[in-house]
């Protein structure tokens, strides 16, 4: 495409559409149309005017895509977060954008490689693709939206991953639909065609050695339990209802190791099922063990795990808890990779006004809250920083970081001259 020139019109109306029916939505599933999204945006840079034009289309408009996809996010923000709804909102879309700079990076790379042949462009484009959703799931902590995983609806599409891994696979079909973009040139349209026709054909082959089984039965398979509480969230934190908590995985666990009398799954519960020191609550973890003992099962379950550095200030870690059939703890796995402002807050977000690791009551408050408005706050900040948008939406933006910081103010006098 020449440089400088329009865009068909679907590359940027089709984008936020054919995300939302490429990833799971509960009406119709179409994975393919998620190779959509890099088409349009290499369509985008390759045909603006400029570096900083190819960067603002791409990154604006996979807004849209994304935003579309998350807006289940205003769901956990609203209920849990106890925020309106409106508000929710904002921060769902301000979670979107801040993925969405992937986009806006890779079609600036579109217009850096506009004068390369069309072969080297999907080849170099693919690889980009591969090292954005790498160090984006590695350093910005939100794995959410890989190519990888929309196309794992359909299993033939994503085999070739035990060899390639999701990143690099997602690349390789970027690589195929950017060829078959070309569908003019021979050369390009051979290379997108071959190429689909080794990852599928790989496919096919896995499926067929190693079928999958809605059932699996004999010796090489694990029978597994899941248990879900369900357990309200402004409720699960109070040390009143952590009895309940247990008796409620407790109950829904031994109705279903009745309903298949002689096995012995592994049972999973989920992360923090268990919402208090399990190494120091005898009462309960004693119920806890007693389960695994009596079903002669290894049980699995999500606590929060504490203990004191050096200098004796404690460390409170989101673990992964294994007890073994007899109910003795068989080890734990504490996570790694936590999620920013959902887990943990950036350092480099320690900004003067804030008081949240200044001041112990202050953080007190946020995490009692779930630190949602400090996550709101943050991410329009970031925003502000990197964000290469128009005057009126620069004063927007900055807005809605000033209503985070009063709201922050008022909510925080609010709890601190109350009762609770």
């Amino acid at each position: 495409m020449t440089p400088g020139c329009v865009p068909p019109p679907w590359a940027s109306a089709w984008r936020g559409p054919a995300l939302w029916l490429a990833f799971p939505n509960g009406w119709i599933s179409l994975p393919p149309l998620a190779l959509l999204l890099p088409l349009c945006l290499a369509l985008l840079g390759s045909s603006a005017p400029s570096a900083g034009a190819a960067l603002r289309r791409g990154w604006l408009s996979s807004i849209v895509g994304m935003a579309a996809v998350l807006y289940w996010l205003t769901i956990p923000m609203a209920t849990v977060g106890n925020l309106p709804m409106a508000l929710a909102a904002v921060c769902a879309v301000l979670v979107a954008t801040c993925l969405a700079s992937a986009g806006g990076l890779f079609s600036l790379l579109a217009y850096a490689l506009r004068g390369r042949g069309p072969l080297a462009q999907a080849w170099l484009l693919g690889l980009a693709w591969y090292f954005l959703e790498y160090v984006y799931a590695l350093v910005a902590g939100f794995p959410w939206l890989p190519l990888g995983g929309a196309l794992a609806a359909w299993p033939l599409w994503i085999q070739a991953a035990d060899v390639t891994g999701a990143y690099l696979l997602a690349g390789l079909w970027v690589t195929v639909i950017l060829s078959l973009r070309h569908w003019r040139r021979p050369a390009c349209v051979c290379t997108g065609l071959l190429l689909a026709a080794l990852l599928l054909g790989y496919g096919a082959w896995r499926l067929h050695t190693t079928p999958l089984e809605d059932d699996p039965r004999g010796e090489d398979s694990v029978a597994v339990l899941f248990a879900e509480g369900n357990i309200d969230q402004n409720q699960k934190w109070v040390p009143a209802y952590q009895r309940r908590t247990v008796e409620t995985y407790l109950r829904l666990t031994q109705a279903e190791l009745a309903r298949h009398p002689g096995e012995k799954p592994l049972i999973v519960w989920p992360e923090t099922a268990l919402p208090f020191n399990f190494d120091n609550n005898g009462i309960l973890s004693a119920l806890v063990r007693n389960l695994a003992r009596q079903s002669q099962s290894p049980l699995l379950t999500g606590v929060p795990g504490f203990q004191y550095d050096a200098a004796g200030n404690m460390q409170v870690f989101n673990r992964a808890l294994l007890l073994d059939p007899s109910g003795n703890t068989a080890g734990h796995y504490d996570k790694e990779h936590l999620v920013p402002f959902g887990e943990y807050v950036p350092p480099f977000l320690d900004l003067p006004f804030n008081q949240y690791h200044r001041d112990p009551e202050y953080r007190a408050f946020w995490q009692k809250k779930n630190g949602v408005f400090y996550m709101l706050n943050s991410i329009a900040f970031l925003i502000l920083a990197f964000t290469p948008v128009t005057a009126l939406i620069y004063r927007i933006l900055f807005g809605i970081a000033i209503v985070g910081d009063l709201l922050y103010l008022v909510a925080y006098e609010a709890w601190e001259h109350s009762d609770d």
